[in-house]
């Protein structure tokens, strides 16, 4: 094995890594057949916990192929910093939003951008023709998504609580939050790629207060299924929606708690 001059003072096994500590830093020596650690960390990390609305960015967390933001806005960015464009993927939108406004394709298509080569900073800057707001926003992403990489997403699905408008429907194949936890069991270990676009908004009643919309059986369930799809090899984007899940303090609870596979701390 090749040490490229470091001096080890330390080498261990982690979750199936070896790692090296040296006067260099931390180096991770491969496995045969295993793939580079992904770093967890954070991407932006919020100096306060603002409104998210439609356009604003407070936070984007990433662990592994796992990135958690406090709404999906950058979720399409994130995807392509992980995907295999000669792969296709299957794909799942939970959230109480369709986030499928259309409008922005056009605009998104004469940028001649390969979202694999650009900055989060340079994605966030994107705007319309018009000039005045943001391009990409968490409630229009999903037209540009079908529309413009249609080739990578060889099916979609759907299981929102119908608010906002699906700019969509042609794409996707609807399930209801009733049969969520069927559907998903049929996918178990079928073999496919995975992108899981999951909002926590979708957990909660829409109305206020914020309820907890499912049982405890119900979001346990799910979790256990997300969890063996981020063994898999899934990509994951979380979004806390404060603003529709009952404020920053009870979405980061919900999150840690029901998705304590995560390591996700502020």
């Amino acid at each position: 094995m090749v040490y490229d001059n470091f001096i080890l003072i330390l080498v261990y096994w982690y979750n199936d890594y070896l790692i090296s500590i040296s006067y260099g830093g931390i180096r991770s020596l491969e496995k045969p057949k295993e793939a580079t650690i992904l770093p967890l960390m954070f991407i932006l990390k919020p100096t306060q916990f603002g409104p998210s609305e439609s356009h604003q960015l407070n936070l984007l967390w990433q662990q592994e192929r796992v990135w958690v933001m406090d709404n999906h806005r950058a979720a399409m960015w994130c995807w392509f910093q992980a995907l295999d464009r000669s792969k296709k993927y299957h794909y799942l939108h939970i959230d109480a939003h369709y986030d499928a406004l259309a409008g922005a394709v056009k605009d998104f298509r004469e940028c001649q951008i390969h979202l694999s080569d650009i900055t989060l900073d340079h994605y966030l800057k994107l705007t319309s023709s018009a000039g005045k707001q943001s391009l990409i926003r968490w409630d229009n992403y999903h037209p540009i998504l079908f529309e413009c990489y249609s080739d990578m997403i060889e099916k979609a699905y759907f299981c929102t609580h119908h608010m906002g408008r699906n700019g969509c429907a042609e794409y996707i194949k609807t399930w209801e939050s009733s049969d969520l936890i069927r559907e998903i069991n049929r996918h178990e270990t079928d073999g496919s790629n995975w992108i899981l676009n999951i909002d926590i908004d979708f957990f909660f009643t829409v109305g206020d207060p914020k309820l907890d919309l499912f049982s405890e059986e119900y979001v346990a369930e799910f979790s256990k299924w997300v969890q063996k799809k981020k063994e898999q090899g899934a990509i994951i984007t979380f979004a806390l929606s404060p603003e529709c899940s009952g404020g920053w303090e009870r979405a980061i609870a919900f999150l840690q708690k029901h998705f304590s596979f995560l390591s996700f701390q502020l």
